[in-house]
């Protein structure tokens, strides 16, 4: 992994940019991973880093040696990284979701035998050769 430099003028996107590498399992180079709002207030960071080494470490405003990206910079090179799934259902499936939905009690929709044999349905596909074997689908 190559080392990230972001430039960021705002408490709110240090804030946000930490949010992103503490997700993806990172923290301070000396352990932890609150927002250190004092390096921001007091210290006047304004360089967030991550290193080589996985850590995150931080440069105040104007001392910045390394080549840095802008906020929004980065913020977009997140947005394509994002893997966005797609969930496809039936016709079936989104009206039995009405169904339950638009009940006063849900669980219990769900729970009693007239919707339970509904519901199992889609969500197991029966094997005809082994009776009794359900399969998640």
């Amino acid at each position: 992994m190559t080392e990230t430099v972001v430039h960021v003028t705002t408490l709110e996107q240090w804030k946000s940019v930490l949010d992103v590498w503490f997700a993806q399992g990172y923290e301070w180079r000396n352990g932890g991973k609150g927002y250190r709002i004092d390096l921001f207030v007091k210290q006047l960071g304004r360089h967030l880093k991550l290193n080589a080494n996985h850590k995150i470490s931080y440069w105040s405003m104007g001392i910045c040696g390394e080549p840095f990206i802008e906020y929004a910079d980065f913020m977009a090179q997140q947005e394509k990284t994002i893997t966005k799934e797609t969930y496809y259902v039936t016709q079936e499936q989104l009206d039995f979701i009405e169904r339950i939905k638009d009940n006063s009690s849900p669980f219990n929709a769900i729970t009693i035998p007239a919707f339970s044999k509904k519901f199992n349905k889609m969500l197991y596909h029966f094997d005809e050769k082994k009776i009794g074997h359900y399969y998640v689908i």
